[in-house]
């Protein structure tokens, strides 16, 4: 029998980790030091020691980095399960895909008005891996979910984080609206192919077991 790319646990916690970052920067927006203008800030704002207009903002920052900390150590365990869990597919790919998501993470901590290329690094690290992530499950997978979901998840996962990426390296004013749309695109690739894809496999796996026992 083929082995999986995941298990349960593991899309539960992709899940958390989701649900992590949406509460963390919901409270961060309401907390932030001044009216949070959603497509003109960016989330790294929420963590700034001083907000673009001159404000203090300790109590934004703190729930800022507080969320990331938690998601650090929800991806520091999908690395670890990965790691002690050697049946799943490409399991040392994954493991370390998930470490250097967590590191990112932490790394990203440092203020960004204080600290803007490290940030950027931090951020850069949880990005990529998130893609790399929805890639990889999505071509282990392909067998096993219809190619329409993969062909649409696909164009909408390039379709989101290369504009943003152009548009961060180019300076555009477009970038913090691309950012928006970039995390959220990735997240709905990543948590749909970790909910559907997994009882698809398991129905192949099933079916499969009952063809060999009919011979």
């Amino acid at each position: 029998m083929e082995s999986p790319p995941y298990d349960h646990k593991i899309s539960a916690l992709f899940y958390f980790l989701f649900l992590i970052l949406v509460t963390s920067l919901g409270l961060a927006i309401v907390y932030y030091a001044e009216p949070f203008l959603f497509w003109e800030h960016a989330f790294s704002d929420l963590g700034n020691v001083i907000t673009l207009h001159g404000n203090s903002n300790p109590l934004s920052r703190s729930i800022f980095s507080i969320g990331l900390i938690i998601e650090s150590i929800i991806m520091f365990k999908i690395g670890a399960y990965y790691a002690g869990n050697p049946h799943f597919r490409n399991h040392r790919i994954k493991h370390w895909l998930a470490y250097l998501g967590a590191i990112g993470f932490l790394i990203s901590i440092y203020p960004n008005d204080r600290y803007h290329v490290i940030h950027s690094v931090g951020v850069g690290m949880v990005i990529g891996a998130l893609y790399l992530f929805t890639m990889i499950f999505h071509f282990e997978l392909k067998p096993v979910v219809s190619l329409k979901v993969f062909y649409i998840d696909m164009f909408l996962v390039q379709m989101t984080i290369f504009p943003y990426a152009v548009a961060f390296f180019a300076d555009s004013v477009h970038k913090q609206s691309l950012q928006k749309f970039c995390i959220l695109g990735v997240f709905f690739a990543l948590l749909r192919i970790v909910s559907a894809a997994e009882d698809a496999f398991v129905l192949r796996e099933v079916i499969g077991y009952f063809r060999k026992q009919s011979y």
